[in-house]
């Protein structure tokens, strides 16, 4: 990956730190194995940017792979990964505690939104070890809800 490529992805980056009102910075890194660029988001704000909405890191990573792949040639195109998977993971851990202690609290059953199945491992090892609460999957295809249900109304 050659230098320009990398100097604008940082460019992009800095430029929309400024304008976001997060406390958020952007490291960038070069997979060498497939010749794409990995970004990964650090600071304060970066669980309430990148962690509760999976479509964010998702249009970020768009809008990123048009700036830096801008007058390529169709096989200099550069990938473009957002690395969020830590942030989202403290994210998912949190929110399973809140949903946990939100069921136990209305003694009901609480019903997750989708999540992948990435998402809904976090989930279920958080809350596994929990005597107070069971956890299940339910749905069709790669995006299942989960329920968390006290143990006195499973």
């Amino acid at each position: 990956m050659n230098e320009k490529v990398k100097k604008r992805a940082a460019d992009f980056l800095e430029g929309l730190k400024k304008r976001m009102a997060y406390s958020v910075s952007f490291e960038l890194d070069e997979n060498n194995e497939d010749t794409s660029l990995v970004v990964q988001a650090t600071g304060d704000d970066a669980e309430e940017l990148l962690g509760k909405n999976p479509l964010i890191p998702e249009a970020l990573r768009n809008i990123l792979w048009r700036v830096i792949n801008k007058d390529c040639e169709e096989d200099e195109k550069i990938r473009v990964t957002i690395d969020n998977s830590e942030v989202r993971r403290k994210f998912l851990e949190k929110l399973a505690f809140e949903m946990r202690d939100k069921a136990l609290e209305e003694d009901r059953t609480i019903i997750l939104r989708p999540l992948n199945s990435f998402e809904r491992r976090i989930v279920h090892l958080v809350l596994s070890e929990d005597s107070q609460v069971t956890t299940k999957s339910i749905g069709e295809g790669s995006y299942k809800k989960i329920v968390i249900s006290p143990i006195s109304n499973s």
